[in-house]
Formats: structure tokens, C-alpha cells, sequence
């Protein structure tokens, strides 16, 4: 895919990449084995990654072809009318999900994230955000995956889901561009104010980080921070969403979370004490 303005070798206009907004991309196929009663735990799974949106027919012929070899050994249960069978009938026709991780900050800070939710949802493709420690949807990240297979050959199934996926990564992009263009200080207000409280938040958890550090990963993959790194940020981030939330706890260990946010929160305030703005991020957000 590409944008109007992907990239500038002269620093005019920020990096607006693909790659920056999707990740973690999984084809996944659902088998329940023949002569079997259905559950999750019979189920086969055949899982493929996929990069980018040019690897996926690559992951989906990859997943069909170890789902044809486990066949010879393990016949699925199948139907001629309905495809390959389930007890949930999301999960009946060719019972092949796609699914990947989106970053959807500049949808966000415009207001478009209830709209943009729905327009999912209208299609069957199911969004879910990580949520601790009462905060909703951390950081804007977003699961996407396929709610539907019947019906459906695999590549017009690939092909719907695949350009649902697409159009969602542009608007994030086209969101990204209009704040650069037409709102800027919406933009350089949302990492002012990030920055603020990684520099001086006396107790900060490490949910709470990932859902601050959302603006700046942005800023960071469209090339306007000093300091810091996508990757530096995506450290802190998605290493907190392969943690499971913290159940509530008594009152000590409440005092020994607080132990830990302090300490956590002195070690913050000094890695961003000199992430700013770089000269790019200036001349395009302070206006």
C-alpha cells in the first residue's frame, strides 16, 4: 500500500508507514476432528503469521497447506451443505480467521474511534482493546479478526477481510496527515501533555505507561521525536499487553504496588527527560 506522502528524503512531511500501524497478523485455521464431540480442547489450531498485507495470501496458502497434510492423519468433521463443522456457527464454513493488531491513535484524538467501531462491527469484524486497571481500550490498540466463514470461499473470504483491514489502515493514515496538516496543535497538545506526566508522575504503572506513551508512539513512527524510538516505545508497550491484569489484592500488596509504581515512575522520569520534539516535529506542530 502506498500514501500520498509515504516518506520525504528531505524531512519535509513526517513517515507514514504501514508497518507502523498493523502488526501481529495470524491466519488461523479451526478443525474439530471427526467422530469427536466438539470442544476447545480437540479443536486443531493451525496458525500462520503474516507481515504485511502482500504475505497474507502467502500465510493463508502456508495454513491450507499443513491443513491438508493434518487432514490425511486427522479427518475433520465436514458437511457437505455447511463446510467444515463447529458447535458455534461463527466458527462453520471454511472456519479460516485472519486477525492482526492495529494502532488507531489519529482516529482517536480526531473523535472517529465510535464510528470506526461500528463501521467494523456492520462488516462482522470483531475489535476488542485491552483493558486493566479501569482503563478502557489501552493505548488505542485494537485486535481485529473475522467473525464469519460460511458461505465463503477462502479467497473471497481473504479478499473481503483483507480490504476491510486495508481501508481501516488508511484512514488511520489520511487521520495521521490531516493532524499533521490541518491540526496541528491537536497532535503537539497530546504529546505535551504525555510528556508532562512521564516526566514527573511520582507513581506510574505500567498500564498506565502504555496507555500515555499512545501519541508518542505515533509521533516516534512518523519521525518527529527526539530521543526515543518506535521500537524503544513498543518495548514498553506490547511487553505489557502479554501481561495479564492484576487482580485487586489486600491491602499490602496494594502497598507494594505503590512501592513498585514509585520506583517505576522515578525510572520513567528519567528516560523521558530529554524525549522531545525533534526539528521535524516543531516545524510541522508548533504553529
Amino acid at each position: 500500500m502506498r500514501v500520498r506522502r509515504q516518506h520525504s528524503q528531505e524531512g519535509r512531511y513526517p513517515n507514514l508507514s504501514v508497518h507502523d500501524i498493523v502488526r501481529d497478523g495470524h491466519v488461523l485455521i479451526l478443525r474439530n476432528p471427526a467422530g469427536r464431540k466438539f470442544s476447545d480442547r480437540d479443536a486443531i489450531r493451525i496458525d500462520t503469521e503474516w507481515r504485511d498485507f502482500d504475505d497474507l495470501p502467502d500465510a493463508v496458502a502456508r495454513a491450507q497447506a499443513e491443513d491438508q497434510a493434518r487432514a490425511g492423519r486427522t479427518p475433520p468433521a465436514w458437511d457437505p451443505e455447511f463446510g467444515y463443522l463447529s458447535p458455534d456457527p461463527s466458527f462453520c464454513g471454511n472456519n479460516l480467521f485472519i486477525s492482526c493488531t492495529v494502532h488507531l491513535e489519529a482516529l482517536n484524538l480526531l473523535g472517529d474511534m465510535k464510528y470506526t467501531l461500528a463501521g467494523l462491527n456492520a462488516v462482522r469484524i470483531e475489535a476488542w482493546g485491552f483493558d486493566a486497571e479501569s482503563i478502557r481500550d489501552t493505548a488505542h490498540v485494537y485486535r481485529l479478526e473475522n467473525r464469519y466463514s460460511i458461505g465463503l470461499s477462502v479467497e473471497k473470504l481473504v479478499e473481503r477481510v483483507s480490504a476491510v483491514y486495508r481501508r481501516l489502515v488508511q484512514q488511520e493514515i489520511n487521520a495521521r496527515l490531516h493532524l499533521v496538516e490541518e491540526a496541528p496543535r491537536v497532535l503537539a497538545d497530546s504529546i505535551a501533555r504525555a510528556l508532562a506526566v512521564l516526566r514527573a508522575a511520582r507513581l506510574l504503572s505500567p498500564w498506565e505507561l502504555a496507555d500515555i506513551l499512545s501519541p508518542i508512539r505515533m509521533a516516534a513512527s512518523m519521525g518527529l521525536m527526539d530521543g526515543i524510538a518506535k521500537e524503544d516505545v513498543d518495548e514498553f508497550t506490547f511487553k505489557q499487553f502479554a501481561k495479564p491484569p492484576e487482580n485487586e489484592g489486600t491491602r499490602e500488596s496494594d502497598r507494594a504496588r505503590d512501592k513498585r509504581d514509585a520506583e517505576f515512575a522515578d525510572r520513567i522520569n528519567r528516560r523521558f527527560a530529554r524525549v522531545g520534539l525533534n526539528a521535524l516535529g516543531r516545524r510541522l506542530l508548533e504553529q
